[in-house]
């Protein structure tokens, strides 16, 4: 939801960072990091916390830790009473978002867990943790769809193994992709694809869970502000620096030449090794965990 909350900076101005930022975002982001040290919702004398604060929060100076509490509190977020700090409840910060959570979606909130191979790769802001867990969940949720569909194809549910009295999972839905990469290069998937009425049942389902960049900048733009393919890729970047996320191009070039003569799994020509290839979006895979039940709330926006 957070993602989607992009406002102009400046009123003249038409080009630039003025139709591509995410304050909301940020100061969000301060807040989780703040509750993340305390039970109370209060912290005692931050002036003496000061570095365990910029080491939540990855900022780096004083200074910026200074302006993020005071736009923190400008938001409704937290305030500050000499010294100290009284953090918001969650529910009142997500209703100061213009959200309102009903009874039973308050006894059903579960949080996106992230993890790390090693504890000296957790460098990310608390923003691009939001940026992170916004591709996670549609991942997740694409996977869902993919499995769902699986379910409704009788002949594909066979070839994967899977028992009719069974539904398909996500782990089946991870599984058909790696079978369509590996049959569209070689023309045969785990032994499984040995004619062309085989191949087209494999494809008869779109199995890649990863979103195109039109994708993620139609989910990123809000009104008449537009997100950019840039910011996109300067995020994508940082998934990768930060160790938040894996992300790498998939490449997939078909080692048969007559992939390319059929409509339904013709993808593009690879002029250089004069073979068909197929154009995916870019991997990214977030270390984020979900619980094995997940709930997605439903919001209803405030009037």
């Amino acid at each position: 939801m957070l993602v989607t909350k992009r406002k102009r900076r400046g009123e003249h101005v038409t080009v630039g960072k003025a139709l591509n930022t995410n304050r909301l975002a940020k100061w969000y982001g301060f807040y989780c990091s703040l509750k993340a040290i305390t039970e109370s919702g209060q912290i005692k004398d931050f002036y003496q916390q000061i570095d365990l604060i910029k080491a939540v929060s990855a900022k780096s100076s004083t200074t910026t830790v200074y302006n993020y509490i005071h736009n923190c509190e400008k938001a409704g977020l937290l305030r500050k009473v000499g010294r100290d700090i009284f953090l918001v409840s969650w529910e009142r910060a997500f209703n100061k978002a213009g959200f309102f959570l009903s009874k039973d979606t308050k006894e059903n909130i579960q949080f996106l867990e992230f993890y790390y191979a090693s504890p000296n790769q957790i460098k990310a802001s608390p923003e691009l943790h939001i940026e992170a867990a916004e591709i996670a969940e549609r991942s997740w949720f694409s996977l869902h769809a993919i499995a769902r569909k699986i379910n409704q194809n009788v002949q594909l549910k066979s070839m994967l193994g899977i028992k009719p009295e069974q539904n398909a999972t996500i782990e089946d839905a991870k599984k058909l992709f790696e079978l369509q990469l590996e049959s569209f290069t070689i023309g045969k998937a785990d032994g499984l694809v040995t004619s062309e009425e085989g191949y087209e049942i494999l494809h008869s389902v779109q199995a890649c869970p990863f979103r195109k960049v039109q994708s993620l900048v139609s989910a990123r733009k809000q009104g008449n502000l537009r997100a950019t393919v840039a910011f996109i890729a300067r995020i994508k970047r940082k998934f990768a620096e930060t160790g938040l996320a894996i992300v790498q191009d998939l490449s997939c070039i078909s080692e048969q030449r007559k992939r390319a003569n059929s409509e339904f799994y013709f993808r593009g020509w690879d002029q250089e090794s004069k073979a068909a290839f197929w154009n995916l979006p870019t991997e990214v895979s977030v270390f984020a965990k979900f619980p094995e039940m997940p709930f997605r709330p439903q919001f209803s926006k405030s009037v």
